[in-house]
């Protein structure tokens, strides 16, 4: 009779990456954000006289109206989705616009902008221009003084530069990439320019950041697969994961500007909450294990039929999403991350995916629901390898006096330099087909775990893999990999 009570079984196997590398610099990013105005609330004229404002004229008089200083008013004007992150040093910023009537009378501008994390539009109820000016202007404005005549149709003209302003929004606490930003223009003279349309004032700001940052930036890059295979991507929200039923969710984020072999020392994707939730929610994300991620299509199992990183991240016992328009951070992407620009075939500047599954409800809004997804990755630039080992758990079962199946796992040097490396263990019950090596950048060697668990008593018994870079400049050196039998 067999002894049914009294077998043995491999537990999870986990993987702790021990961080630290003193004095490493960070990646610099540097991006260029152009944004025009998008909607009627975005550009408004408020009389000074009266406080009426406008929000559908088809120009915007800088400030007189009819060259009459009876008639100055104080012009508004919001920008959506500006895709800088805080803290980011602003190198130049400037608000360019094209001429709609020819002026030539003596005019000097003042421009300032309110100083919150997050502008709302303007809703045209009177006296809200000068009252929101008032109560949260930023504190550097920048004058424009003395401005030539615009006296050609169409021209563009370019204000000053605005980074003072620009600054004093993105280095507030609360800002984040993907907010919005308003400028309030006061003076004496006019100018006049178009309003929101393809010539509407545009905004151009170039800043360096530590972080990259980018958001879903078309229909096709967000989108929920239902259990049923069908694809959904015009959704106004994603559902994660539970809609009628259970689906998949996916995130393709363009041009990811992170060089080849980087190290990833964070990385987070943030979602605005489109409805409240609060029911038990655990989501799993993997990201897609390719070097240039293609845009989501309608054909059936679109997201499923893809290839996953063996890499993942489990995000547990989320918190309720209470309040509608409030912003949440997954945990630490960096492994997933680490990757995919640890293929040899990953250039800066690809496309990539991230799959997520698993049980519960958070509804996060979407591109076509106005506030997409952002990505935020940072990372070093340091020339170093760095030690990926997938996958990172895996399991088994035997009974007393026999033996587990032997078990793979694959080393990946996700750095950019070459990685020369040893593997060790602490217990006479387990080898590795391998001790050793050298990887090239985005090079890969599988090892086989074979366990002579025939004499171990019944019980738990506990054995440590470590892979180490013997040159010792692989920042996540030694990499544990926990066994339990």
């Amino acid at each position: 009779m067999h002894n049914r009570l009294n077998h043995i079984t491999c537990l999870a196997v986990l993987i702790c990456l021990i961080l630290a590398v003193p004095g490493s610099t960070w990646g610099a990013f540097t991006g260029t954000i152009d944004v025009r105005v998008a909607d009627d609330n975005d550009d408004v004229e408020e009389k000074i006289t009266g406080g009426v404002v406008s929000r559908t004229s088809s120009d915007l008089e800088l400030t007189y109206e009819n060259e009459s200083a009876a008639n100055n008013q104080i012009v508004g004007i919001r920008f959506r989705n500006i895709g800088i992150p805080q803290g980011s040093e602003i190198t130049n910023a400037y608000i360019v616009f094209k001429v709609d009537e020819t002026n030539s009378i003596a005019t000097s501008l003042t421009f300032t902008g309110e100083n919150v994390d997050d502008a709302a539009g303007f809703s045209g109820t009177n006296s809200e221009v000068s009252s929101r000016l008032a109560a949260n202007p930023t504190p550097r404005p920048v004058d424009w003084n003395s401005i030539a005549a615009w006296d050609t149709v169409t021209q563009e003209h370019q204000s000053p530069d605005l980074i003072l302003i620009v600054e004093d929004i993105v280095n507030r606490a609360g800002w984040a990439s993907g907010n919005d930003m308003v400028f309030f223009i006061t003076g004496t003279g006019e100018r006049s320019c178009y309003a929101r349309s393809t010539n509407g004032p545009l905004l151009h700001i170039e800043y360096t950041s530590d972080i990259f940052s980018t958001s879903v930036a078309d229909g096709d890059d967000d989108a929920e697969e239902a259990s049923t295979g069908s694809m959904d991507l015009g959704s106004s929200d994603l559902e994660m994961i539970r809609e009628s039923t259970d689906q998949k969710v996916g995130l393709r984020f363009r041009s990811v500007q992170v060089t080849p072999g980087a190290v990833i020392t964070n990385a987070y994707i943030v979602f605005t909450t489109d409805e409240t939730d609060s029911e038990s929610t655990d989501l799993t994300i993997h990201g897609e294990d390719i070097d240039d991620a293609p845009v989501f299509t309608s054909g059936t199992n679109n997201i499923t039929n893809r290839t996953t990183t063996g890499q993942y991240i489990e995000w547990n016992s989320i918190a309720a999403w209470d309040t509608i328009g409030e912003q949440h951070s997954t945990p630490d992407l960096s492994p997933v991350v680490q990757e995919i620009v640890g293929r040899a075939g990953w250039s800066s500047g690809n496309d990539m995916v991230f799959i997520i599954s698993g049980s519960g409800k958070r509804v996060a809004d979407s591109y076509t629901g106005g506030t997409p997804a952002a990505l935020f990755i940072e990372y070093s630039q340091d020339p170093v390898p760095y030690i990926t080992a997938d996958p990172s758990t895996f399991g088994d079962s035997f009974y007393e006096g026999g033996n587990a199946d032997p078990v793979t796992f694959t080393i990946t040097n996700s750095g950019s330099l070459s990685l020369t490396y040893t593997i060790s263990d602490d217990v006479a019950w387990l080898t590795t087909s391998s001790t050793g090596g050298t990887l090239a950048s985005g090079a890969s060697d599988t090892v086989t775990i074979t366990y002579t668990g025939s004499s171990l008593a019944a019980g738990t018994h506990e054995a440590t893999i470590t892979i180490t870079d013997t040159g010792g400049l692989a920042p996540n050196s030694p990499v544990e990999l926990g066994v339990s039998l």
